[in-house]
């Protein structure tokens, strides 16, 4: 669809329903007011509005409930607040979709800064425990990890890098993004070993995470089911819901994964050479 038009359901005098396109709505009050409405957007718009409110209060929950030293609570607040601010950047984005091409295209930069905001900040919960005696590692990635999301973001807004001559340079950055994430986690266990490795971060559920967000990117780059069934899953059940469900489920996994990762390091004995 177009991003300047919503999708609102009519009912037809037969046994299928018709979706019919209105205007821009040239209206935030109206925009709005119309993700209080049952359309297309109204999954995307709530399911990553209701997590952005749960992720932005977890830190205070993750405080009280373990008691962490105050490195690790800032590490893991790094990440729940970087998972609110993408989840509520793009709530923000559907529900304003509708109003004008150019505030559309606006809130959709501000949604891929999300991304990158939740990925960078993934990055940096992950590479602390990875490496949570090696300080030198875990800086040298985290500028890594720092200088690729800050990359990516200033493309994000900057209007020559969506033009085709930069075109390459853009995936560049955002694949030096992804396999930043990646390599650490490699080099991890080639320095310390696996079982190392997963007495300071469990694997598993590390794996479980890639896996989520992993279906999601390919259920929405394919867009099943609704490419088999045109016009089936416009309400519910669409690729684009069912990505950001499993984002969702990948964050809270993330998170699971930290509170493994906190309570394993208490036991860390780290030798000073």
């Amino acid at each position: 669809m177009s991003s300047h038009l919503s999708v609102h359901l009519t009912q037809a005098k037969h046994s299928f329903d018709i979706f019919t396109l209105s205007e821009s709505s040239e209206s935030v009050q109206a925009s709005i007011a119309s993700a209080w409405r049952l359309n297309n957007e109204t999954i995307n718009i709530h399911s990553h509005l209701v997590g952005g409110a749960v992720f932005t209060l977890l830190p205070i929950y993750f405080h009280l409930a373990f008691d962490p030293p105050l490195a690790d609570a800032v590490v893991v607040s790094i990440f729940l607040e970087g998972v609110a601010i993408c989840f509520l950047l793009s709530a923000l984005f559907h529900t304003l979709e509708n109003h004008s091409p150019k505030v559309s295209d606006f809130m959709n930069h501000l949604d891929h800064l999300g991304i990158v905001i939740l990925v960078w900040g993934a990055g940096i919960s992950m590479i602390y425990y990875s490496f949570l005696c090696d300080v030198r590692l875990r800086i040298v990635y985290w500028t890594l990890m720092s200088c690729a999301s800050a990359s990516c973001a200033a493309m994000t807004f900057i209007s020559a890098f969506r033009t085709p001559k930069y075109h390459a340079w853009k995936i560049a950055a955002f694949v030096s993004l992804g396999l930043t994430g990646i390599i650490f986690i490699i080099h991890g266990i080639a320095a310390f070993g696996l079982e190392t490795q997963k007495r300071r971060m469990p694997l598993l559920l590390v794996v479980a995470m890639m896996a989520a967000n992993l279906v999601g990117v390919l259920v929405y780059a394919m867009r099943v089911p609704e490419r088999w069934f045109p016009h089936k899953f416009n309400l519910l059940g669409c690729s684009h819901q069912i990505f950001h469900i499993a984002v969702v489920l990948a964050a809270c996994v993330h998170f699971a994964t930290l509170i493994k990762a906190s309570t394993s390091a208490r036991n860390e004995t780290c030798v000073v050479v």
